[in-house]
């Protein structure tokens, strides 16, 4: 089983939660896996270090740091990580009409939840434009993958 290791951040009001963030769901969608259907991601040897914002996909937003590379998730969550607390899941999916928007940590925060203690939230970045809706003759989403690392 791959291993990821997150940090430790905190609310508004000081609770501590948990955060991983860029963990991929899919492979990178560059060279000749562009326009294509998204294809499972390859395991990782060590632990994958998950601590810093997830990179937003290129949509038509200016001054924004952009890659072709986003096809990321980040999970937050109330406990420590390996406890076997069952909690409900929250799949943030941001909206923007299939050309703009991301799950980055700034933009959809978890904040507010974490300070439930009751709920893990997933917020997730999608292709977009020509370089998401290419493939909707496939599939709109790669459910399949996104529960795979969700497990």
């Amino acid at each position: 089983m791959e291993k990821i290791n997150g940090r430790e951040a905190k609310t508004f009001k000081n609770t501590t939660f948990f955060a991983f963030q860029e963990v991929p769901y899919a492979a990178p969608p560059l060279g000749n896996l562009r326009f294509k259907a998204p294809a499972p991601v390859e395991n990782w040897e060590g632990v994958l270090e998950t601590t810093k914002n997830t990179k937003i996909c290129v949509q038509g937003s200016a001054g924004v740091m952009q890659d072709e590379d986003c096809l990321y998730l980040n999970v937050y969550t109330p406990v420590t990580p390996g406890t076997e607390a069952k909690l409900p899941v929250l799949v943030f999916i941001h909206g923007g009409g299939f050309i703009r928007g991301s799950g980055v940590y700034g933009g959809y925060g978890p904040e507010f939840f974490m300070d439930t203690g009751r709920l893990v939230v997933v917020t997730i970045n999608y292709r977009l434009g020509p370089f998401g809706n290419n493939v909707l003759k496939y599939r709109l989403f790669p459910r399949h993958m996104i529960g795979r690392v969700l497990r």
